[in-house]
């Protein structure tokens, strides 16, 4: 660590007490030095707050002279501070107080000045331990104590890898790289992607950014910092928020998806809160918003408007008479849940829900969220939908129901209780409209809910045949206006081919010209020459006969 020339060390506290130690040797170029009894100060001292270059500092006046005190130059000056506090070790030196376990820095006013000047001011570091100010050693050539740093070179600082031992057979290469989009990509305080190094695969799990580039360009902090909030502590479990693989003869950190969200969640920086801001947000709506909430959420997702949202979801503007087919999940994750006891379900049959409204699916299937959802590992999606005349409405529901109820063994049976998400058993309710069916019979299902359309549309058969029409024709047109591009690029590759062929005849023309005109120079190079000859031989002939 470089220290200025003119810093002074002593038992200096922030509260600098009239008749208190003080450091001597001020005006000399090098570091003053303490006694084991420090003199008395000749001149006066006082402390003030003063705003030096916009920046607000503790300003002490020792003996006329201004000096800063070195722990407020942490944010705008980090270079010349050690990254771990050490503790005073010149057992010689004495204090006026017992709270002085360490040397405190003084650096003159008009030196900071300078270094404000000559240097852009940083931004202050809100992830990870701050650094603190050198603390005092005896200097055993002279017997006098002066101040030691633990310096932190460029490359030591930025240090995120470690040595592989060569016996260490526990730790896998480092996975493959993975290339994401610009929506996919962390973002800035301006909304502007971040380049992370990224790992691993696509997935929630298995997604891998490395700490280095976390910490730096994601954090405003270094790498040796975010290992010691990882590795501190039990907040960040091995495997699941991080992980150490070995890359080029080195171990290297890398952090998973919910270990930068933890961090994130951690950090008290701005891009921090707004990323915490905005998926609070979220979480608060997918938790406890109502529908328009949630259809407002979902229409950010797909970049659509609310109101686009809503008839997606509500699948007609307008309420309307539904027989709809949903799945609460396989067997294999809801037998011990919901007491399943149907003797020929396998792990993978598939469990289905069955029902009738008036109101749309969407709002019933909302309904049933705050029911069946309840049930720990019930995942409620929606299969489809028959739309019906609301005058056929109880008798398509019948012979739906009809069919399910004649495969005697997809009839639900249980033994009576449920486990709901909250661990808690409770007395299951009838479910005369939950089947356990086999998975491969989900598509004849579906195929079958297609016949029942036609079958109960009634005054919507119409309605339905037309929406197909105009589903085809926008297909059609999608096709023709793709071919259309197609011929429409291949032109302009054509005229661009034509172009680039005309660029390099003209370039040709060019060079056969600037060769003509080569030749040209020559030959009236030769024939000025050849006059100069002829002249000169004129005068020859003139000088003789004359």
């Amino acid at each position: 660590m470089s220290l200025p020339s003119n810093a002074i060390p002593g038992a200096v506290s922030r509260r600098l007490v009239s008749g208190g130690n003080s450091p001597v040797n001020v005006g000399g170029g090098g570091f003053g030095a303490l006694a084991a009894d420090p003199p008395q100060p000749s001149g006066s001292q006082s402390d003030s707050r003063l705003r030096i270059k916009g920046r607000e500092f503790l300003v002490a006046e020792l003996a006329g002279q201004q000096y800063v005190l070195s722990d407020d130059l942490r944010d705008v000056l980090p270079a010349y501070f050690t990254s771990k506090r050490e503790k005073a070790k010149n057992a010689k030196w004495t204090s006026g107080l017992p709270s002085w376990s360490c040397s405190k820095v003084l650096v003159t006013r008009d030196w900071l000045e300078r270094e404000l000047d000559n240097q852009p001011i940083p931004e202050p570091q809100e992830t990870g331990p701050l650094p603190s100010a050198a603390c005092g050693k005896e200097n055993a050539g002279q017997g006098n104590p002066t101040l030691v740093a633990r310096s932190t070179s460029p490359q030591e600082s930025l240090e995120d890898t470690e040595p592989v031992e060569d016996n260490d057979e526990s730790l896998a290469p480092a996975p493959d790289l993975v290339s994401l989009t610009d929506a996919q990509k962390w973002s800035d305080e301006d909304g502007k992607p971040v380049e992370l190094e990224t790992r691993g695969e696509l997935t929630k799990t298995g997604l891998l950014f490395r700490a280095a580039d976390v910490a730096k360009k994601l954090l405003g902090t270094t790498p040796r910092n975010l290992r010691k909030t990882i590795y501190d502590g039990d907040a960040f479990v091995p495997d699941e928020d991080f992980i150490r693989v070995r890359q080029d003869n080195v171990t290297t950190i890398y952090v998973t998806f919910s270990g930068v969200v933890r961090l994130l969640y951690r950090s008290r920086r701005a891009l921090a809160r707004r990323f915490t801001d905005w998926a609070t947000e979220k979480l608060f709506v997918l938790k406890a918003g109502d529908d328009n909430d949630r259809a407002g959420l979902a229409g950010d997702i797909l970049g659509v408007p609310l109101q686009t949202a809503l008839t997606i979801l509500n699948k007609c503007p307008l309420p309307c008479a539904q027989v709809y087919l949903l799945t609460l999940g396989t067997v294999g994750k809801l037998r011990e849940t919901m007491t399943i006891a149907n003797a020929n379900a396998a792990d993978d049959h598939i469990v289905v829900k069955i029902g009738a409204t008036t109101r749309g699916a969407a709002t019933r299937i909302s309904e049933h969220r705050l029911g069946l959802g309840r049930i720990k590992n019930v995942d409620l999606r929606f299969v489809k939908a028959i739309w019906t005349d609301p005058l056929l409405l109880f008798t398509c529901e019948a012979e739906v129901k009809q069919y399910f109820q004649s495969h005697a063994d997809w009839i639900f049976r249980h033994s009576g209780w449920e486990t709901w998400r909250d661990g808690k058993r409770r007395p299951a309710s009838e479910r005369s409209e939950i089947f356990v069916i086999p998975a491969k019979e989900l598509d004849t299902v579906q195929k079958l809910y297609d016949a029942w359309q036609a079958k109960f549309g009634g005054g919507y058969a119409d309605l339905l045949k037309t929406n197909e029409a105009l589903q085809e024709a926008l297909r059609q047109k999608g096709i023709n206006e793709a071919v259309l591009a197609d011929v429409h690029n291949e032109r302009i590759r054509s005229r661009d081919i034509e172009i680039a062929a005309c660029h390099r005849e003209i370039a040709g023309r060019d060079r056969e010209i600037a060769g003509r005109d080569r030749e040209s120079a020559l030959l009236k190079q030769h024939i000025s020459q050849a006059e100069e000859l002829h002249q000169l031989k004129m005068d020859v002939l003139r000088s003789k006969n004359a």
